[in-house]
């Protein structure tokens, strides 16, 4: 007799007292769930709630077999020929069990389907499972419910149908003796080494690694029952259906109080299967099987960050994270758009926080999170960049950081011309952010809110605004306006440039106010030391010269010389303001009064004689004291170089002989 055997035929001495004790669901009465602090009712041999607990169809217990994938469910392939099995004489420890097809002898179970489904009740995982049959076989019933760390696929065994079985799998064994309605459950762990934590010493059937280790009792930690009489199953496809006395059976097990979850350490099964056995022995031939269905079996859960920045594009900016309460690693880094941080198996409780670190420029725009039921994540009262977070088993929490990137301004100067001296103070609404600047100077790139900013200037040391024109260009309207969303790196241009103006001097002759060409001026500032600014000569018929490109200011214009034939009439140094720009030919220009000269003359007496010299001639003219002599052949003249005569009346009185 093998240890599992003998385990089993005391257990069913044991089952058969508790029987007689127990009130066995059929059709005659109602039976409430035992295995405490659970509600869920496992002992009754039904899928209905009939006593305020909770059963197979319970919402809670979230069974959906015509879901896409499934819920906690698994459907056998059709009876008949094209039912899948093992074959080839495979057994449970086998690791890489051979598929067939066939039908399955009436003495073996035929299985329909199976379900799975966990619940956390006052910190203890529990594990509810139920199978169905076409018929009662002839012989003893032998199930088990193989749960897999792994997942097929990707990691599946030979057959391309269960997986890859690793160390510390579960199998929980489900036998019940022809006609009974009371099963013995026990669990198996699979060793791969021989002192492996957690498993007997030995295997459950002979001694070669990998094994099933012998089984573990799960007296006093689980409930089950076989349906006696014929009952419903609610749960679509194909309901209801009535299933005949013992083709259904239920258990429910603490898998804390069982050992199989261990407070404080990980533990988690992806995948469930359920096979039959040809008979009460551990090394008997596996029969009919259901295909592995992906599940959560776990006391552990996932915490999952992710990030999201404004603008999306910016997929490079690095963020750093601190995770506490032991998750590992503890710091990670994310990018926008990038994979988020996933830690998976991490041991339900609380204490779990991610803290992030803001890179410079960027603000929090916000922290949420989504939790299954019993799960949270919780922004931290004090410190808004954490994350405060409490898994429940099979719980996740997805927490996202959304962080916006502040937008950037920059203001330049330009100043025309670039030598110009002028400084400036520049502004961003109205705040100074760069003092003094001269041309090409900058306020640099401004980190500023989202929304709409005004740039500007005031005059810095030694300048007035008053002496530019100023144009505000780049990014910004022409009144410095400018909308920056997240993200932007915009750059507004103030140019000022150097108002100037022109000056123009008019030369005119007092006889006519006709224009003269040919008169010279000097253009002057009016600092101490009177610098020569502009030398002019007037020219055309309107005795015209202008200047231009003068800064505004005052300034002095002096005639020097005067056109050829003419006096200068007024020397003095005349003031000219210039106030407002212009250039020559604009009409704008700053003008004096107009200059004027005086046209001089000469006039000539001469006397010849025609006798000879035996005769003479004196001459007086205006201004002569006297009559002086008027030689032949020596002209008198009124009039020279230095004393020109201006307009008037002249008198001369020659005398012939006298």
């Amino acid at each position: 007799m093998t240890l599992h055997r003998f385990w089993i035929r005391r257990c069913l001495v044991l089952a058969t007292i508790v029987a007689a004790l127990s009130l066995v669901v059929g059709s005659a009465g109602l039976v409430t769930a035992t295995l405490s602090p659970s509600t869920f009712n496992a002992g009754d041999g039904n899928l209905v709630d009939s006593d305020g607990g909770k059963d197979w169809n319970s919402s809670s217990i979230g069974i959906d077999c015509t879901s896409t994938p499934k819920k906690g469910c698994a459907l056998d392939k059709p009876t008949g020929a094209t039912d899948d099995s093992f074959g080839g004489g495979t057994d449970e420890d086998e690791p890489n069990p051979k598929v067939v097809a066939g039908s399955i002898p009436p003495n073996k179970s035929d299985l329909t389907r199976f379900y799975i489904a966990t619940e956390k009740v006052s910190g203890n995982d529990f594990l509810y499972l139920a199978w169905e049959r076409v018929q009662e076989p002839s012989g003893t019933t032998n199930m088990d419910f193989e749960f897999n760390q792994k997942q097929c696929p990707p990691d599946c065994s030979d057959n391309a149908v269960t997986p890859v079985r690793t160390a510390g799998d579960l199998l929980i064994g489900y036998d019940l003796s022809q006609g009974g309605t009371v099963p013995t459950l026990g669990y198996h762990i699979w060793k791969t080494t021989a002192g492996q934590t957690g498993t007997n010493p030995t295997c459950q059937a002979g001694n070669k690694l990998p094994c099933w280790d012998a089984v573990h009792s799960l007296t006093g930690n689980f409930e089950g029952s076989v349906n006696s009489v014929s009952t419903v199953d609610p749960i679509q496809p194909n309901a209801p259906r009535t299933l005949s006395a013992r083709t259904f059976g239920e258990a429910a097990v603490n898998l804390q109080g069982a050992g199989i979850f261990t407070t404080g350490q990980c533990e988690s099964f992806g995948s469930a299967y359920l096979k039959s056995r040809s008979s009460d022995s551990f090394n008997s031939e596996i029969k009919d099987f259901i295909a592995p269905l992906k599940v959560n079996v776990s006391n552990c859960g996932s915490i999952i960050i992710r990030k999201v920045t404004d603008p999306s594009s910016d997929t490079t900016t690095s963020f750093t994270y601190a995770a506490g309460g032991g998750l590992d690693p503890a710091s990670f880094n994310l990018t926008g758009g990038g994979t988020p941080r996933t830690y998976s198996n991490v041991q339900a409780g609380s204490g779990y926080s991610v803290t992030e670190t803001l890179p410079s420029g960027w603000d929090l725009t916000s922290l949420t999170c989504t939790a299954s039921s019993g799960s949270s994540g919780t922004q931290d009262g004090g410190n808004p960049l954490k994350v405060n977070i409490s898994l429940a088993a099979q719980g996740t929490v997805t927490c996202t950081y959304t962080n916006t990137k502040r937008p950037t301004l920059t203001v330049n100067k330009v100043l025309v011309p670039s030598s110009d001296p002028g400084k400036f103070n520049l502004q961003i609404d109205g705040v100074t952010k760069a003092t003094d600047v001269g041309n090409n100077g900058t306020t640099g790139a401004q980190v500023v809110s989202i929304g709409s900013h005004t740039v500007g200037e005031i005059a810095g040391t030694g300048t007035s605004l008053s002496d530019y024109d100023t144009v505000i260009g780049g990014d910004c309207a022409a009144g410095g306006s400018v909308s920056l969303a997240a993200g932007d790196n915009k750059t507004c241009t103030i140019t000022n440039t150097r108002k100037t103006g022109a000056i123009k001097v008019t030369k005119q002759s007092i006889k006519g106010n006709s224009g003269l060409a040919g008169a010279t001026f000097e253009i002057r500032d009016t600092t101490p030391n009177k610098n020569l600014v502009a030398t002019l000569t007037t020219a055309g018929s309107d005795g015209t010269a202008c200047k231009d490109n003068l800064s505004l200011g005052s300034y002095t214009v002096t005639e020097t010389a005067a056109p050829s034939g003419y006096k200068i009439d007024n020397a003095s140094a005349v003031s000219v303001s210039v106030t407002q720009s212009a250039a020559c030919g604009s009409g704008s220009e700053a003008a004096p009064a107009v200059f004027k000269d005086t046209p001089l003359s000469t006039i000539t007496v001469s006397f010849d004689s025609l006798a000879g010299t035996s005769t003479t001639a004196t001459i007086q003219c205006t201004g002569d004291a006297s009559p002086q002599s008027l030689p032949e052949g020596s002209p008198r003249t009124l009039g020279d170089s230095t004393t020109s005569l201006v307009p008037g009346t002249y008198t001369c009185t020659v005398v012939i002989d006298p």
